[in-house]
């Protein structure tokens, strides 16, 4: 053939594409389109009740269907695909989202499943309302759910954060997270709407029940990442991996597991309650920890955030660290134990708990206690106030506090430095050899915890202060009310109101 000959078919083949049907680039059968060749910005790929199917290693900008299934296979690149009915989306291996886009890849169906395949790369958001949402090694920016479950395989990374919130769920999202995130969530409020650029009706996302959530199950696998916050508006089942790395969690308890597949969920049949909560030694987890019936241990080493459990008590292991965030403890009836060396940012409280700092604990916060009993090693730290309502103190040589205060409890201590005031409504006080006080020790019905009409209970026999050998209280003594007061010969103390002392230089004061 002539060149000119050439030429001319050339134009006749591109001229005839054009009127060509689009069967010449898509395989069409009855209940399946199959893509084959890539489609520009301005052609979407849209079905009724059809299913898609993209082949390997093309682009195509946008996909939709109402009922229909979605698969993208292995190495395309898409930038937007939803399922507004029952509809599942499945991407294989190494899909990516389409280069030099001015918004992020949106992953949408609404009661159906979503599987992100392995090396696939989404700078954008996926979101379902009823369905189950996948990723395998897989990397998203945020994770959106109604009601639905979310496995974040090993290896997998969310950018950003993870959202199980459904209609009528009381949560405000952008309060939490500080800023708004990039994928809405789809049944937390009206759903957004969308038209296409050629101006077709918006479309909304179904709305899902208000009332009778159902328990989503949500794992974070071994090695995964989670950088933002995982936010729950109702209760989920909640696992991540000890190797696993999460952001803040809110509404929901993180139970630690280390097998290779997450214990069963507490609403299955057959499946275990947890009695604890366990976060592995050496572990950085970060995020809060929230209970209500469990007790939570950490592991020596590790690294958690806040610490809350209603029913449950607390214990941190030696040389682990509560420091994230606000990095305090919060238990209503458990007890609270702080192990060797351990660090607590923030403050530890409980209610009806006892609490226990062994040698060289550091609390940087206050520790209190409203009917549970302190007890204190040696060389601990606590750098605000200490308080027991009724129960007892107890702080062992070396140790340094900033304020002690027990309403109706005793309290004790040897060789401490106590950087405040000693306080109490009726307990005995004993300030051991070698302690200093730089405050004040008071005996008050209104100085500890406002006035004793606050602290009910039968007035008992007068306290009884002692300050033994080689101590020294710098701003004196001070009672409104009687006492009996006991100071060693070799003590420093500061001016005495409202008793007298008795003097002893015997090891021990005089017994009644």
């Amino acid at each position: 053939m002539h060149r000119r000959q050439k030429s001319l078919a050339f134009v006749v083949f591109v001229l005839g594409l054009q009127s060509w049907p689009s069967s010449a680039f898509e395989t069409e059968s009855v209940d399946i389109l199959v893509v084959t060749s890539s489609k520009h910005e301005g052609d979407p790929v849209d079905t009724g009740d059809r299913s898609i199917k993209i082949a390997s290693n093309i682009d195509v900008y946008s996909i939709s269907s109402v009922n229909g299934d979605m698969h993208v296979e292995d190495g395309a690149r898409i930038a937007f695909a939803e399922t507004t009915g029952r509809g599942d989306i499945r991407l294989e291996r190494n899909v990516r989202s389409i280069a030099g886009l001015d918004s992020p890849v949106r992953i949408i169906s609404s009661t159906g499943n979503i599987f992100i395949g392995r090396g696939s790369r989404l700078n954008g958001g996926v979101e379902t309302n009823m369905g189950r949402i996948e990723l395998d090694d897989a990397r998203v920016a945020d994770i959106a759910s109604c009601e639905g479950d979310v496995i974040v395989g090993a290896g997998s990374r969310v950018s950003g954060g993870i959202y199980v919130i459904g209609n009528g769920d009381k949560i405000d999202v952008d309060k939490i997270t500080g800023y708004e995130i990039l994928t809405y969530t789809p049944c937390h409020a009206p759903v957004e709407e969308w038209s296409d650029e050629e101006g077709s009706e918006a479309r909304n996302l179904p709305l899902a029940p208000t009332a009778a959530h159902r328990q989503s199950r949500v794992v974070i696998g071994p090695g995964a990442v989670v950088k933002g916050n995982l936010v729950f508006g109702h209760p989920v089942d909640l696992y991540v991996h000890k190797s696993a790395h999460i952001g803040k969690v809110h509404g929901a308890t993180a139970v630690i597991y280390d097998s290779e597949e997450p214990p069963p969920s507490t609403a299955e049949e057959g499946g275990p309650s947890p009695t604890a909560l366990v976060v592995g030694a050496g572990k950085k987890m970060r995020g809060d920890i929230w209970s209500i019936d469990q007790n939570v241990e950490i592991g020596s080493n590790a690294n958690v955030g806040e610490i809350s459990t209603v029913n449950g008590s607390v214990h941190v292991l030696e040389g682990a660290e509560v420091s994230q965030g606000f990095g305090s403890i919060d238990t209503v009836q458990g007890a609270v134990h702080i192990g060797p060396g351990a660090t607590v940012k923030g403050y530890i409280a409980t209610v009806n708990g006892d609490v226990f700092l062994e040698d060289r604990a550091n609390v940087s916060g206050s520790v209190s206690t409203t009917t549970g009993q302190v007890r204190i090693a040696r060389d601990a730290k606590i750098g605000r106030g200490l308080s027991a309502k009724y129960g007892s103190i107890f702080a062992g040589s070396g140790s340094q506090l900033e304020s002690v205060s027990s309403a109706r409890g005793d309290i004790a201590f040897v060789a401490t430095l106590i950087q405040g005031n000693v306080c109490t409504h009726t307990g005995n006080i004993t300030v051991g050899a070698g302690s200093r006080v730089d405050g004040a020790i008071q005996v008050s019905s209104s100085e500890c915890f406002g006035s004793e009409d606050e602290v009910p209970g039968p007035e008992a026999t007068p306290p009884r202060i002692v300050v033994g050998p080689n101590v020294e209280v710098r701003d004196g003594i001070v009672s409104d009310k009687p006492i009996k007061l006991y100071v060693h010969r070799a003590a420093r103390v500061g001016k005495i109101t409202g008793a007298e002392a008795i003097l002893y230089d015997s090891d021990t004061p005089p017994q009644e």
